[in-house]
């Protein structure tokens, strides 16, 4: 758990930029994180920015989205060996990263 304040539902719908009744029906639905404190209710700021950001992304336009994950793969992928460099040079390429 972060170190931010646990906020109520009302501070969770104001961060969120919604109702009060739309994040009660979230975690009606089990789609909202909370903790309880006895009869309270209250919201992890992280755990909301994890959900804004999650809700974002699934939102977003087909290209966008797929655009986002080559780049993850890419991003994530283990540095080319000089053996693959120089394949990439031979085809016209260049690595990521190298000067044109």
């Amino acid at each position: 758990m972060s170190t931010r304040p646990l906020v109520d539902t009302a501070g969770a719908a104001e961060h969120l930029g919604t109702t009060a009744r739309h994040v009660r029906d979230l975690k009606a639905r089990g789609k909202l994180p909370f903790v309880p404190l006895g009869r309270l209710v209250r919201f992890d700021l992280d755990e909301l920015d994890r959900l804004r950001h999650e809700l974002l992304v699934r939102e977003a336009p087909e290209v966008e989205r797929i655009a986002a994950a080559v780049a993850s793969v890419v991003d994530n992928a283990p540095a080319l060996t000089a053996d693959q460099v120089a394949m990439l040079q031979a085809a016209g390429l260049r690595a990521k990263g190298q000067a044109a």
